[in-house]
């Protein structure tokens, strides 16, 4: 009998690993992180990654990104447009999974042009670890309840960002 309990302990275990490895997926609840953050204008703030900005915003979308990741820097403009497309119904928060903070403070001084919102520090990859990421760009959007309704890893194509419409806008 304590035999079947200790592999019915390690087999849940072991499940929950595999669940916790392979991070959110759609369907799933994300968690609240609570980071420092810094806008563009350099003011800084705590919150958590997944509240949206406004009450009448309908979806977060939530970008884990690297400074030092080329096909995070090509996603930039693509997840601007689109943010700037549909910021009636969108809040955007940007977490950067970079361990030296003052590069990512540059960064932003830098990108201003191409970031919407404030950028998140996830130097402790408190963020990274709750949400599962394993490399960037991670997008997920979540809806008002905080479920992940679409999940992205890698650089968004044209095909991607027209699938990203049709979840926003209901279609």
């Amino acid at each position: 009998m304590k035999q079947a309990i200790r592999i019915s302990m390690i087999f849940s275990f072991m499940v929950s690993s595999i669940a916790l490895a392979q991070g959110l997926n759609v369907g799933d609840k994300a968690p609240c992180v609570v980071l420092e953050q810094q806008s563009t204008d350099g003011s800084q703030t705590k919150g958590c990654i997944r509240d949206v900005l406004d009450e009448e915003h309908a979806f977060t979308f939530v970008e884990f990104f690297s400074i030092s990741c080329g096909t995070c820097a090509k996603n930039l403009p693509v997840l601007f447009s689109l943010a700037s497309e549909l910021q009636d119904n969108v809040t955007l928060r940007q977490i950067s999974t970079d361990r030296d903070a003052d590069s990512v403070k540059d960064f932003i001084a830098d990108n201003a042009d191409n970031l919407f919102g404030p950028v998140a520090f996830d130097n402790e990859r408190l963020a990274t670890k709750a949400y599962g990421v394993r490399k960037t760009p991670t997008l997920f959007i979540l809806d008002r309840d905080n479920t992940v309704v679409y999940k992205h890893q890698g650089l968004l194509r044209d095909s991607d960002v027209e699938e990203i419409k049709s979840i926003v806008s209901g279609e």
